[in-house]
């Protein structure tokens, strides 16, 4: 309503006043749910009167109404590169997020680009392993990944690169409670991130820049800056068909590495390396070396893990096209799978078990099957697991990795597997007796964390 824009208007007054000396006023932008504008009554009145054919155009409008206010002030609009859907403003600044895509459209449009995409600048973005790094937001970005950020995108001709201001790096502090967890999550990362967008590519270098960062560290010592302490060379996951594995690694100078691999969690008082960790597997087997690191000052890192399987990688299998989702039998009463006719069977692009709440009662005797391929982005060593009471099973390429025959108490099953990039026919079976039904199935690379499946990786 125009109340909106006058309450709009009035909070970026106050704005630019606190901020005389700035050219810029961010506007935001981004994340609008627009299906609400749908059912708006008012929105809908807006597109007839200012002949927008869609809910994009609508923003179009908003933002394009909000600059035209700040300009009156002497001062220029930064964006999120969200307000380029349904044509951006004339003369705004956009702030590319998701990814480079929306800073080159922009400065192809010749307007000004600061990059700060989600993969290489989003320092709020887990550094490690979420088992033992301070809780994120969630993601992977390590320190060698953010020196990879160059803000300048190839695909750019030399007079659209003009338009490129820099990159950005971000850091949102809705998981972050203390000051010292905010240095935790910022460097050394901001380091790289300084060098990167500081840099041309042929004078970047991440061995030197590592070689460096050793001498810099005690800097941030003395002035008790919570660093995240690097982990050592060489702690890389294992994929091998020998019985005996060599691990060898190079802490950065002044840090002493302490471990385990008898499964306990290490520290001071653990083991310290000096030479090669030999580990003996058995065919199929896995372990895992967990690490601390020590700082010159004695200050002691988070577990940072290596795991080492023994066995072949699987496969992926071949098919000419797949759509989203999984197959789905839903038994009711169910006794067991092999005796119990399917009561139902469809498609569903989800694996909870609230789809099923207007069918069958949660907390009676049910079962469920999900059948589908596991979408897997890169080869590596990945950590299956599920989280369910009563009984649940996981079949992988036909092979039983998890069969459980639980009680209602609530536990969680996992299971760790090298997987080559690709597909990978999966089975997920869930047999509930009574009670609270709950059954989640997660995945992810080993050491980066697991998300929560559903369509999107599953496909069938």
């Amino acid at each position: 309503t125009e109340e909106t824009f006058k309450f709009l208007e009035d909070v970026l007054d106050e704005t630019i006043k606190l901020f005389p000396e700035s050219p810029y006023i961010h506007i935001g932008g981004d994340e609008v749910l627009k299906d609400f504008w749908k059912d708006s009554p008012y929105v809908q009145e807006l597109k007839k009167r200012e002949n927008l054919k869609d809910e994009h155009e609508v923003q179009s409008y908003f933002v394009r109404r909000m600059e035209k206010f700040v300009n009156s002030k002497g001062k220029k609009i930064i964006g999120w590169d969200e307000i380029l859907e349904g044509g951006v403003a004339p003369n705004a600044t956009i702030m590319s997020w998701r990814g480079m895509k929306g800073g080159i459209e922009a400065a192809k449009q010749k307007h000004d680009v600061i990059m700060t995409p989600t993969d290489f600048a989003y320092l709020d973005y887990g550094q490690g392993d979420p088992a033992y790094e301070l809780l994120n937001i969630g993601g992977f970005l390590p320190l060698e990944k953010v020196y990879q950020f160059d803000p300048m995108p190839k695909e750019l001709t030399a007079d659209e690169q003009k338009y490129i201001l820099g990159g950005q790096a971000n850091l949102w502090t809705e998981y972050i409670e203390t000051g010292d967890k905010l240095e935790y999550m910022a460097f050394p990362r901001m380091l790289a991130i300084a060098e990167s967008v500081w840099s041309t590519p042929e004078n970047k270098n991440f061995a030197d820049f590592k070689r460096r960062l050793a001498g810099n560290l005690p800097l941030l010592d003395r002035q008790n800056v919570n660093y995240r302490i690097p982990e050592p060379e060489g702690l890389q996951n294992v994929i091998t068909d020998k019985e005996k594995t060599l691990i060898t690694l190079k802490p950065m100078a002044g840090m002493q590495v302490r471990y385990t691999v008898d499964g306990s969690t290490p520290d001071e008082r653990s083991t310290l390396y000096t030479k090669p960790v030999e580990i003996t597997l058995a065919d199929g087997r896995s372990a895992t070396l967990k690490t601390v690191v020590i700082n010159a000052v004695g200050r002691k890192s988070v577990v940072y893990t290596a795991t080492v399987v023994r066995g072949a990688m699987r496969e992926p299998v071949t098919l000419a096209e797949t759509k989203p989702g999984v197959n789905y039998s839903l038994v009711v009463p169910s006794a067991q799978f092999a005796q119990d006719p399917p009561a139902k069977k469809g498609e569903t692009r989800s694996i909870f078990l609230t789809q099923f709440e207007k069918e069958i009662d949660l907390k009676k005797s049910f079962g469920v099957a999900f059948e589908g391929y596991l979408k897997i982005a890169q080869d590596g060593i990945y950590e299956l697991q599920i989280d369910s009471t009563w009984d649940a099973s996981l079949d992988l390429g036909g092979k039983m990795l998890i069969d459980d025959a639980g009680t209602k108490d609530r536990k969680m099953k996992s299971v760790v597997v090298p997987l080559k990039a690709g597909l990978h026919k999966i089975a997920l079976r869930y047999n509930h007796r009574e009670g609270d039904a709950h059954f989640r199935f997660r995945v992810g690379l080993k050491g980066q964390g697991l998300r929560q499946i559903s369509g999107g990786e599953l496909v069938h």
